[in-house]
């Protein structure tokens, strides 16, 4: 491309490698739509996938070059931005988490290759300043580079993301799938009428969507397993079960929005600690807000947003920032096409010991639902990078928030302050020690979870019967022993070392605070 100095490729090698790509993908797709029928099957058949794409993959990059891949792949705004975030401690942190075990294996190979350039002719030809350098250049370069790290920042970081991933795995995957598996049997033993159980359901959906770390699809399968279990008796047709569970479903998700919105959101936008705290002043806010402020009742852009994005931030954000509940409600209005189909997936779940057809019926829903929320999510992605560039005008355009602006400006001192207590050279050894031992606990558990989550926690859906074994009517016998309470006593003391680290650094900063002048410090 002449004017951006990008290379296109349009050569028969492209074509080929998006062909193959897309067959591939859609073997896991049809892999994924026979779970139901064989768990192991797909398992195979989707390592098989993964193992061609990433051949796939090598192979371009061998045959088109990687400089070119490379050229092409950083011209992309969204690279460009992602070049940016690489800087940030919750980036590094990540590193830390997943590959902080495969650093001294590759240090020792950088070392091996850098002996080899200095040995044999026929290799990589050094510099006079690379000849003394023990490992190659590249990673001499790296390690320089994370010396200068926020060491302090980055490993408290790196025990938040852990615990992140195990709210979302045990949290999210395990306790409200247990929870709303007690729920059905419960309410399908009641007696009751498909209206008092749709009144119940309601009201628990409503609750479940008020907890910010849970998202809708369990609700939504709650809805087809417990509804249609109750409806098809009452209606006398799987097929009006199915529609009076949606409908519940989709109800109760624009119940869902609008506590968060009206009762949550702008209950909280009243607090400038809060407003400040969701960055209302940043670029992606201010592009969500310049999208819900566009003319008309719906935009596809405005669908995109309030679908794709996460429920509950989404719908507070929406009543922060002050945004009218009817817009937003009929932008949500989309969802009801993957909620019906998540609804049919639980309701062939309910199903599937009754023929096999049901159990492959619900993993085919179960699929086309997870690729229709998945699109949604990177649309949502798509549409506030396009705004946030496209737009750009518009939004430096938008007026800040003042009170937000004065208490970013007070809050950049005071972690000007913690940065300066937390520095890693000032830090005293047994607090590095500390927060290091954390970091070890908190890698510890997470590989336990990643790498034995069917050894540690008992496979759960909402048609579990708990009163069976292995639950027996136990909630707790969910966790496997040994290796479950191993890896949740890891995740104990890896909080209770980042406690203990986070009570040293915010008492040596209430210390230097009261020394300090914040108004006196240059912004």
């Amino acid at each position: 491309d002449p004017t951006t100095g990008v290379k296109v490729f349009t050569s028969p090698l492209v074509r080929i490698f998006v062909l193959f790509l897309i067959v591939l993908i859609m073997i896991m797709y049809v892999a994924s739509s026979i779970a139901g029928a064989s768990m192991q099957l797909t398992n195979v058949v989707v390592a098989f996938s993964m193992l061609g794409i990433i051949l796939l993959c090598a192979a371009f990059v061998g045959s088109v070059g990687w400089g070119n891949v490379k050229g092409t792949v950083s011209a992309m705004p969204v690279v460009q931005k992602f070049f940016k975030l690489r800087q940030s401690d919750y980036v590094k942190a990540m590193f830390i988490v997943v590959f902080s075990p495969l650093l001294p294996f590759v240090l020792v190979l950088s070392a091996v290759n850098q002996m080899t350039r200095k040995c044999l002719d026929i290799t990589k030809t050094l510099t006079s300043e690379d000849r003394h350098l023990i490992l190659t250049l590249f990673f001499h370069n790296a390690l320089k580079n994370m010396r200068q790290w926020r060491w302090s920042s980055v490993l408290r970081k790196a025990v938040t993301l852990g615990f992140v991933y195990f709210v979302i795995v045990v949290g999210i995957g395990k306790i409200t799938q247990l929870f709303l598996a007690w729920l059905n049997i419960t309410l399908s033993e009641s007696g009751l009428s498909i209206w008092s159980i749709s009144g119940i359901v309601f009201v628990v959906g409503i609750i479940l969507f008020l907890i910010p770390a849970v998202p809708g699809v369990p609700i939504y399968l709650c809805c087809g397993v417990t509804l249609v279990a109750a409806g098809e008796p009452h209606f006398g047709s799987f097929a009006y079960a199915v529609l009076w569970a949606t409908f519940v479903g989709y109800v109760c998700k624009l119940a869902g929005c609008t506590v968060q919105q009206k009762l949550i959101g702008e209950g909280m936008g009243r607090s400038v600690r809060v407003r400040t705290a969701c960055y209302v002043n940043s670029d992606p806010i201010k592009a969500f807000r310049l999208v819900c402020s566009d003319k008309g009742l719906m935009s596809f852009q405005l669908c995109v947003l309030l679908v794709g994005g996460p429920d509950w931030p989404v719908s507070v954000m929406a009543g922060i920032l002050r945004q009218p509940i009817l817009k937003m409600l009929l932008g949500t209005t989309p969802i009801l096409v993957p909620i019906a189909t998540t609804v049919v997936a639980g309701g062939c779940l309910l199903k599937a010991n009754e023929a096999p057809m049901w159990a492959t019926l619900a993993g085919v829903f179960s699929t086309c639902a997870a690729l229709m929320f998945s699109g949604a999510s990177i649309g949502f992605a798509i549409v506030l990078e396009r705004v946030t560039t496209n737009r750009k005008v518009e939004l430096d355009a938008i007026p800040n928030d003042e009170q937000v602006a004065k208490l970013e400006r007070m809050q950049e001192k005071k972690q000007q302050i913690m940065d300066e207590v937390t520095e890693w050279r000032v830090v005293p050894f047994l607090f590095k020690m500390i927060i290091i031992l954390g970091v070890i606990f908190m890698w510890c558990a997470t590989m336990v979870f990643a790498l034995s989550g069917d050894e540690s926690f008992y496979e759960v859906n909402l048609t579990t019967d708990y009163r069976k074994p292995p639950l027996n009517g136990d909630m707790t016998n969910i966790i496997i022993r040994p290796l479950g309470l191993i890896g949740c006593a890891l995740e104990a003391l890896a909080l209770l070392c980042y406690m203990l680290f986070s009570f040293y650094a915010s008492t040596q900063a209430k210390s230097k605070l009261r020394m300090v002048d914040l108004d006196a410090l240059p912004p």
